[in-house]
């Protein structure tokens, strides 16, 4: 076999185990819940111009430890085009094995899981789970929605879900201006093309003058 079709196939079973905990799990309830936030770099971006929209993971406790995390972020598709998403260092401040297990842009949405591999430990406080790079295609506001879920677990229990609460945000995007050729200076130096056009119409008439008496 391989070491294409390993990847595939430990890739497979991550995805598989991390869906099925998730899904079958019991939720684990925490003094503090687990935020997860979605921050724009700007609120107001121009027509054709990138930006970065970062999801970042707040546990507040010292349990239970976070080992995952997935998340889908949705908006208009008319208006907003994913182009990336980058791995975030969150899942690594311990110097775990974490790796990503999905990572889907689509017309509209982008799909994103990771999770810790093998016995590695878990982490706490804040940090950037993975950042979404976006390109405005239409003016308009754009909500950009978040729902996720993270995989935890405390110390003597299996791993199952936590109480979390998810926050989106909004994106302005403004046409970008038509540059106005040539108005620069007509408009920096107001009368200026007209004081031009006296100065050549009145070289002109001396021209012709100085013609009119030479035929004399």
């Amino acid at each position: 076999m391989s070491r294409y079709s390993r990847a595939f196939r430990t890739g497979t079973r991550l995805t598989v185990t991390l869906v099925i905990i998730l899904a079958l799990s019991t939720t684990l309830t925490s003094a503090a819940e687990i935020n997860m936030k979605a921050e724009p770099e700007t609120g107001t971006v121009k027509t054709g111009q990138t930006f970065n929209v970062t999801v970042h993971l707040t546990q507040p406790e010292r349990e239970p430890e976070v080992y995952g995390g997935t998340f889908t972020l949705t908006f208009d598709d008319d208006k907003l085009k994913p182009l990336t998403v980058t791995q975030g260092t969150y899942l690594k401040k311990n110097n775990g094995d974490a790796r990503v297990i999905v990572n889907n842009t689509g017309n509209g949405s982008v799909e994103y899981a990771e999770t810790l591999f093998k016995e590695d430990r878990g982490v706490i406080g804040g940090g950037e789970l993975a950042t979404v790079r976006l390109r405005a295609e239409k003016p308009g506001t754009v909500e950009l929605a978040l729902e996720g879920e993270v995989l935890v677990k405390k110390p003597g229990l299996p791993p199952g879900k936590s109480e979390i609460t998810t926050t989106g945000t909004t994106v302005e995007v403004e046409p970008t201006p038509r540059p106005n050729v040539g108005s620069g200076k007509a408009e920096a130096g107001g009368d200026t093309p007209w004081i031009l056009v006296a100065i050549i119409l009145a070289s002109a008439a001396v021209t012709m003058g100085y013609v009119l008496l030479r035929r004399r």
